[in-house]
């Protein structure tokens, strides 16, 4: 599979989001547009080019309110290989957040959640040179156009949070300022389109036990149609001296097995015991030759809540891993930063100041992003 990263410089253009001018503000932004860089948000492209100063000093960030009700446009140009990427996807993994894609002048496809990728087919569509094109509409103007109906209530009033897929504390919360953002802040690639592919899969535990442990493993895949009747699903597992192969026939395009691992490597949070991994792969194999797979890592563990009908002292909450009532120490984990394409440059540290203080249980707050 070809893969081109399509992070970096673009072009970004400011619009007013009602008639499409280019705004007069005070921050003189050129009609030309400025240099972004990607992934990011439009206001650290502002502040990098000296048209929005520190934001993360003192009031400043209020500074940046006036561009709630802007448009932007993302360009840029980009080479590839014709050949290579005849049958092939740009895949899109977090616009910020209502947009408009095009390439080549062509409209390849819109989005309206920030939290989650878009995938858009371009097979055949893609040159030696090119253009894309992201245009992002106001998050603000497009909540106005949805109705909130009654019992509905928003936090701090920030009612134009309510029907829009992006981080509700970007509205404003109790522990970060308003910042109401937009931009391209995940990664942009192309990827050529193979043949045959796992497109999908999941894994869980079933059972966990020092002498056995039970998985489900879910698999979807997109196979040519004269594969059919003539695969094999395989799955191996390794963890130290722990290793598992099994294989299962893969009549269709999907399918959900139960592999089991004698003795298995247990993952234990934080104190507990060692968090152990398996590095797993699934393949598709059809005569010996494999078509598809994928490899990723796994922690083979049971996880249960158990809970009485009391409250208060005499009551009972308590998280059993592996059949073991293990007492935890937990941590609130809430935005990184107002602007969260800074997030992977900090969440290493994180989690290294999270292990330090000796927690063992993190719980990911509800108004930030998908983590």
């Amino acid at each position: 599979m070809e893969k081109l990263l399509l992070n970096g410089e673009y072009t970004l253009y400011v619009t007013n989001a009602d008639d499409g001018i280019m705004p007069q503000t005070a921050q003189d932004i050129p009609a030309e547009g400025i240099r972004a860089v990607v992934p990011g948000n439009v206001e650290l492209d502002l502040m990098r080019e000296g048209l929005l100063p520190d934001l993360y000093k003192g009031q400043n960030i209020r500074l940046a309110e006036n561009l709630e009700r802007k448009n932007f446009r993302y360009v840029k140009d980009f080479s590839a290989d014709e050949q290579a990427f005849k049958k092939a996807r740009l895949v899109f993994c977090g616009v910020d957040t209502f947009a408009e894609y095009y390439l080549n002048g062509e409209k390849i496809g819109e989005s309206d959640n920030a939290l989650i990728p878009f995938t858009f087919d371009v097979s055949g569509k893609i040159k030696g040179e090119n253009r894309l094109e992201v245009h992002i509409r106001s998050a603000v103007k497009q909540a106005e156009k949805y109705g909130i109906l009654p019992y509905n209530v928003a936090f701090s009033g920030c009612y134009e949070s309510l029907n829009v897929r992006k981080s509700a504390a970007s509205y404003g919360w109790d522990i970060l300022p308003r910042a109401v953002s937009a931009g391209i802040w995940k990664d942009v690639y192309l990827e050529s389109i193979p043949e045959n592919e796992i497109t999908d899969y999941y894994i869980s535990t079933c059972r966990a036990e020092k002498d056995v442990a039970v998985l489900v493993l879910s698999v979807n895949a997109t196979i040519n149609k004269a594969y059919f009747g003539k695969c094999t699903l395989k799955f191996t597992a390794k963890c130290k001296d722990s290793e598992i192969s099994a294989e299962y026939p893969f009549a269709f395009n999907a399918l959900t097995v139960y592999p089991y691992i004698r003795q298995p490597k247990l993952w234990y949070p934080a104190g507990s015991g060692a968090a152990d991994l398996y590095d797993c792969r699934i393949a598709i194999v059809s005569g010996g030759e494999i078509i598809a797979e994928k490899s990723f890592r796994y922690g083979v563990r049971k996880i249960d809540v158990l809970f009485g009908e009391k409250i208060g002292a005499d009551g009972d909450f308590h998280f059993v891993v592996n059949g073991e009532t293990v007492r935890v120490r937990g941590a609130d984990h809430t935005p990184i930063d107002v602007y969260h394409s800074k997030d992977r440059e900090k969440t290493a540290e994180v989690v290294e100041n999270i292990a330090e203080l000796n927690a063992n249980l993190v719980r990911i707050w509800g108004g930030g992003v998908y983590e």
